[in-house]
């Protein structure tokens, strides 16, 4: 039977107990134990192997069911993405605290990193490809702002988690690289998606490169997705270096950020801009995630404290509160997936990652400012999560579930559902309310 976790008349401390127990004793195992390819390098996402052990059944009841939406069961490449994200989460653990004689979290790490130079890094003209095959054959040498923002990051930790320099170097290296090939020097901000040695993607095209060639984004096109994540590397990045040009960097895309994509109206956050910064003008490109919405405000309290500039707790209030507002389930618990105007009702599909990011900005409200609403919103949050979102005694979240809680993709771990956003809220909580705190940098 499913172990669940109770967290009523819980203090907060109590539940970081809970949750670090959590993260310990099953899902860090989980990850360690089935993500790590010893054959062939990096890290195979796959659930693959839910069909063994105690839940087989189960698994073989959920496979014969109508759950279409999910992933296939078998690995089939390794995208530069999910190995940077699996990195980085074996790099903070181990940072925190959670290796010990059965599972070394800096030796799994030490296994993505060695596996990101040697097969993903493009010696001739720099950069990360976007992905490999599964024995590291290189499939796609593109280049995109997301991926290689991603790679900075995870990078990052690992310099930390490791204390080796080569980590930081390449990380520094890759940032100078990006602004060489991506910044555009016309309209201010970073391309997004460029060929193997960078020259830009600039047709606008209907179709996604996620359907092309598994990028995010659209061909010519800005979009917050990129930028919030660009911006998130680059704190890191600063934190560790005080590199004048990188804190340039991050000053711009904070304010990018702020004024196009999630400003302190949120009725005005967008997707998508023009290369020139003006609105789409088209319906389909219309609407966010509510996902994107509150992972910006706690990463924007975080840019803020980093260049040790004022925090904007009102900008932040607002985009938490618009998001509970249109976006948040006030009776089961919650976040929707997303709204795509102000005309249309949210779509109510619960999404792994966008309550991961709910959770760290709840934790980020209540923290600065304990008030009823933000404490209720994040009880209901947590009771969802541990309710509705795990199906397996190993405690992973599936992808995603209906708004009354049927799930909808069952899959546990892919190129696209890798553990950062979980791990990463959940030792934001720990780092918060443990009596014992940790070393968690945000």
């Amino acid at each position: 039977m499913r172990q669940t976790m109770d967290f009523a008349g819980k203090q907060k401390s109590e539940i970081a107990e809970d949750l670090e127990a959590y993260l310990r004793h099953r899902v860090m195992p989980y990850w360690y134990d089935t993500a790590i390819d010893a054959a062939n390098g990096g890290y195979k996402l796959a659930d693959e192997h839910y069909t063994a052990g105690i839940f087989r059944r189960k698994w073989l009841l959920l496979l014969r069911s109508n759950y279409s939406q999910r992933n296939s069961l078998r690995a089939k490449e390794k995208q530069l993405v999910s190995q940077c994200r699996m990195l980085f989460v074996f790099s903070l653990v181990h940072r925190l605290g959670y290796s010990g004689n059965e599972r070394n979290y800096l030796k799994a790490a030490e296994h993505g990193y060695r596996f990101l130079i040697e097969s993903m890094l493009d010696e001739k003209y720099g950069g990360f490809c976007w992905r490999t095959d599964l024995q590291g054959r290189v499939l796609d040498q593109g280049k995109s702002l997301y991926g290689q923002a991603f790679t900075i990051y995870a990078l990052v930790e690992y310099h930390r988690a490791s204390g080796l320099a080569d980590p930081l170097d390449q990380a520094l290296a890759l940032y100078r690289k990006v602004q060489e090939k991506f910044y555009d020097g016309i309209n201010s901000g970073w391309i997004e998606h460029g060929e193997q040695d960078f020259t830009p993607l600039n047709a606008l095209s209907s179709r996604s490169l996620w359907t092309e060639r598994g990028m995010p984004g659209m061909i010519g096109f800005k979009s917050g997705n990129a930028n919030l994540h660009w911006m998130e590397a680059l704190i890191e990045l600063y934190c560790l270096t005080s590199d004048a040009f990188v804190k340039t960097s991050l000053m711009s895309s904070l304010n990018i950020n702020k004024t196009f994509f999630y400003p302190s109206d949120p009725s005005g956050s967008c997707d998508y801009r023009m290369a020139e910064w003006s609105e789409v003008g088209d319906s389909n490109y219309e609407g966010i995630s509510y996902g994107h919405t509150v992972e910006f405000a706690w990463l924007m309290i975080y840019a803020q404290k980093v260049l040790q500039i004022a925090p904007d707790w009102n900008h932040f209030d607002n985009i938490i509160m618009h998001a509970l507002k249109y976006g948040f389930d006030h009776k089961k618990g919650g976040f929707y997936w997303k709204k795509f105007n102000e005309h249309t009702t949210s779509d109510t599909t619960k999404v792994w990652w966008v309550q991961a990011e709910g959770l760290a900005a709840l934790v980020e409200a209540v923290q600065h400012n304990t008030n009823a609403y933000y404490e209720r919103a994040l009880s209901l949050l947590l009771s969802w999560i541990f309710k509705y979102q795990i199906l397996s005694d190993d405690g992973i979240w599936i992808a995603s579930t209906t708004g009354e809680g049927k799930p909808l993709d069952i899959t546990k771990a892919g190129s696209w559902k890798a553990a950062y956003h979980e791990i990463r809220a959940i030792t934001k909580f720990i780092d918060m309310f443990s009596p014992f705190g940790s070393n968690h940098v945000s």
